[in-house]
């Protein structure tokens, strides 16, 4: 599969098992440790100190690396040791080109845990293009849906070679926003996106693994499928 072919879900499962919490399991019978708030980035979900496609002052497709950088050395919440840059890659639906752009990737993990790469932030010409957030709190799908509103798109990917599971993402374009939970579960994960696909429900606990902001380029990308939002698994018609 070409770069430029390659769908956002799959760069998403590819990110979210690298950075899983250990030992860990989607979706996750037991929450999220609870961790200190001042260590805790409610920024998605509060609109504070400003709201998506905006983090802590931050706007994708607008603002610098070196901006980013100086955001995340004034955060709290950030083990300051864990920053990095890394070269990596870049494509989105708006490149003529087949292939990806070369990139700069920064990634920095929360003081608590301690050791859990919590977000992660790419660069193209020094420019913001996507910010992925793993949350250290847990905040649940339907929590999602209650604050952001009915999603703009519900798209679903398939996870794994021997243990089929499936990855679930809510997007809202207005906000450049979507999130993410991976079902890992052996068979019953591919059991769910199928239903999905001819018009079951979601479960609404299913907590949420990855958070992403994204370039604007991508709310009009024709290669993602997009399924029609029918609510949650549970909920009264």
């Amino acid at each position: 599969m070409s770069s430029k072919r390659l769908p956002f879900w799959m760069i998403l499962v590819l990110l979210a098992g690298a950075c899983a919490p250990a030992g860990s399991r989607y979706p996750p019978s037991e929450p999220y440790p609870v961790v200190d708030m001042k260590y805790v980035d409610l920024s998605p979900i509060s609109g504070n100190p400003c709201a998506a496609p905006c983090w802590h002052n931050l706007t994708i497709d607008k603002s610098t690396k070196e901006e980013t950088l100086a955001a995340l050395r004034s955060l709290e919440f950030i083990d300051q040791h864990s920053i990095k840059e890394t070269s990596s890659a870049y494509w989105d639906p708006s490149y003529e080109s087949h292939d990806s752009l070369p990139a700069q990737t920064i990634r920095a993990s929360c003081r608590e845990p301690a050791g859990l790469n919590c977000f992660l932030f790419d660069f193209v010409n020094g420019i913001l293009k996507r910010i992925f957030i793993f949350p250290n709190y847990t905040i649940t799908l339907q929590d999602a849906v209650n604050y952001f509103g009915e999603p703009s798109c519900l798209s679903l990917g398939g996870w794994g070679a021997e243990c089929h599971g499936c990855d679930i993402q809510l997007s809202w374009d207005a906000r450049q926003l979507l999130v993410s939970v991976l079902d890992k579960r052996c068979g019953e994960g591919t059991e769910l996106c199928g239903a999905i696909r001819q018009g079951g429900k979601i479960p609404p606990d299913y907590v949420v693994q990855t958070i992403v902001y994204y370039s604007e380029a991508w709310k009009d990308n024709e290669s993602q499928e997009c399924f029609q939002w029918t609510g949650f698994e549970g909920a009264v018609p």
